[in-house]
């Protein structure tokens, strides 16, 4: 049971650090916030070889896994920069973490949702589908003005 809780909570704990370092870094770097993304991910790459290393995964990819990766590498590196960038970019435009956060990440539900059915074939169940509405509706409460 550990197991399946375990990353809920290092998700949960590292978008919350996530949020706080954003919001911060959303003020450094004035109208340069890609040189900022740009040293976040130096840092980030260096702390992924030092858990590899400690993991004692090793560091190193056949060719074969390098040539099957490299689609999904260079999808998720994308998505990545999307998603920083996109937060520099709302917290430099003045968004509030308690109003942008949850706005996000119903959309992004809603969109992953839709992936994994269309892309997947993972159903939707009546009771996703209860819980997806009371998010929207719980969203839509928060930005109501």
């Amino acid at each position: 049971m550990i197991l399946k809780i375990l990353p809920v909570l290092v998700i949960g704990l590292s978008a919350a650090t996530y949020h706080l370092g954003s919001k911060n870094l959303g003020k450094i770097g004035g109208d340069k916030p890609w040189i900022v993304l740009a040293a976040m991910y130096l840092v980030a790459t260096i702390l992924c070889v030092v858990f590899g290393f400690l993991a004692g995964d090793g560091l190193t990819l056949s060719r074969a896994e390098i040539k099957t990766a490299l689609p999904f590498l260079l999808l998720l590196a994308i998505a990545c920069v999307g998603i920083e960038g996109g937060y520099l970019w709302a917290y430099r435009s003045g968004w509030k973490v308690t109003e942008f956060m949850p706005l996000t990440s119903l959309t992004s539900g809603v969109l992953v949702l839709g992936v994994g059915c269309l892309a997947f074939q993972e159903g939707l169940s009546l009771w996703s589908g209860a819980g997806l509405a009371l998010v929207v509706s719980g969203t839509a409460v928060m930005h109501w003005r």
